[in-house]
């Protein structure tokens, strides 16, 4: 066969998940007929405080377990070593009905004008179908780093099999890390997504009420560090660098939750959250360029700060309540 292109795919453009690969990975499952809810929702952010050494980090789980996920979608994912012969590989598994995620450093992918002989940064690529008279991949790409406008592109063969060779080169972290991801419908799935999702998020509330715990930690902290000026200076990088990096998940969290429960009372919630920390965020940005820490500004912080503490809470005694979402 000189020619196969696996039906259906729908990139996922809605939001930025976590990363490129999970956007690839929510466009994989669609070729099945998979609802991208399922699978873009598959994301709980918990917060991280060590209050001995003052360590304050976000990270997230899965709410489904494989089985779960397995059993609502009949779509299992199999991960391989890297391949010799990726043309090969990637043709018997499209010829076996299986779209395929392979990792590439986008310094050697020509058509990537962004990023181009300009940086080596991992990406992760679907492919789903090939022409061999063309010698070319039918894959599902973006025109920029971080941009939501992953779309249906047909590449050369070779381009992409350099930039997958140069990243393992130089890129890979492991010399035989599980690296390939292939997608292969077994059986059809069954169950309702939102009482699995439900059902998983109960028994989480251990985790939930541990991250609720460590977050009134963290702001309990950060607020004692505005009435310090050492403290403030000691601690103002990783206070940045926490409120930049959670104002993405929460982002991520609210969109998500919104496609899952279309819950208008709950987006609110969220969103407040969300905007809450756009603010707090700047705000810290602010007083590092201007060097001002007293005065309004830390009146302003404070209150946000109390704001988004009873906001967090009701948020996670929420979510760990999920039979009432």
């Amino acid at each position: 066969m000189s020619k196969r292109v696996l039906p259906g795919l729908k990139p996922f453009n809605e939001l930025n998940l976590k990363s490129c690969y999970y956007n690839q990975v929510v466009a994989g499952y669609s070729l099945f007929g998979i609802d991208p809810k399922i699978i873009a929702g598959n994301y709980l952010p918990l917060y991280k405080f060590d209050e001995k050494e003052k360590v304050l980090d976000v990270e997230h789980e899965e709410i489904f377990t494989q089985k779960e996920l397995y059993d609502l979608t009949g779509v299992e994912k199999e991960f391989f070593k890297p391949v010799k012969n990726l043309k090969e590989f990637v043709i018997t598994q499209i010829d076996n009905g299986c779209p395929v995620i392979i990792p590439v450093d986008c310094f050697y992918l020509t058509y990537r004008e962004d990023l181009y002989k300009k940086a080596h940064v991992s990406h992760f690529i679907l492919i789903y179908g090939y022409d061999l008279e063309q010698n070319k991949f039918y894959i599902n790409e973006h025109h920029f780093l971080n941009s939501p406008n992953y779309r249906e592109r047909i590449e050369f063969i070779d381009i992409l099999n350099r930039g997958y060779k140069h990243f393992l080169d130089g890129l890979i972290k492991q010399e035989n890390e599980e690296i390939i991801l292939v997608l292969s419908k077994k059986k059809n799935g069954k169950g309702d997504y939102r009482e699995y999702y439900r059902n998983s998020l109960k028994m989480r509330e251990e985790a939930l009420q541990k991250s609720k715990k460590n977050f009134i930690g963290c702001i309990n902290f950060i607020q004692s560090c505005l009435y310090s000026d050492e403290k403030r200076e000691e601690f103002q990088e990783q206070i940045i660098d926490f409120f930049g990096k959670i104002r993405w998940y929460k982002n991520v969290q609210r969109n998500i939750l919104a496609l899952v429960f279309e819950s208008e009372s709950l987006k609110e919630i969220f969103d407040r959250i969300y905007e809450n920390y756009v603010f707090i965020y700047g705000m810290f940005v602010k007083i590092k360029i201007i060097g001002q820490s007293q005065g309004k500004n830390t009146k302003k912080l404070v209150d946000r700060l109390d704001e988004l503490k009873l906001l967090e809470v009701s948020a996670h005694d929420l979510l760990s309540k999920a039979d009432r979402l």
